[in-house]
């Protein structure tokens, strides 16, 4: 994902940024789905747009993917997802 353009620690800068932009009372909390119906459907259409660059860098091969997706579709597997970090902030009064 960093390769293309992800910056993986953003979430865990967010509630600096919320700060040094001048709010208070600064939370934060993370989501990590494991399982959840959507979690195939995103994975699948990761698959589908990375699956070149999965080749061509051979970190798997074609036969690999379609097994892998294979996995997915007949949910075989216990999908996770990044976490998704929510954070909140309020104004000073």
């Amino acid at each position: 994902m960093a390769e293309r353009g992800v910056d993986l620690a953003y979430g865990r800068t967010l509630p600096r940024l919320l700060r040094e932009a001048g709010l208070c009372e600064v939370g934060a909390d993370a989501a990590f789905p494991i399982s959840l119906p959507a979690c195939a459907d995103l994975e699948t259409a990761t698959i589908g747009l990375i699956r070149g660059q999965l080749v061509t860098n051979a970190i798997a091969t074609d036969p690999e993917i379609d097994r892998h997706l294979a996995a997915v579709a007949a949910g075989r597997l216990d999908l996770t997802q990044p976490p998704m970090i929510s954070c909140w902030g309020q104004r000073p009064l």
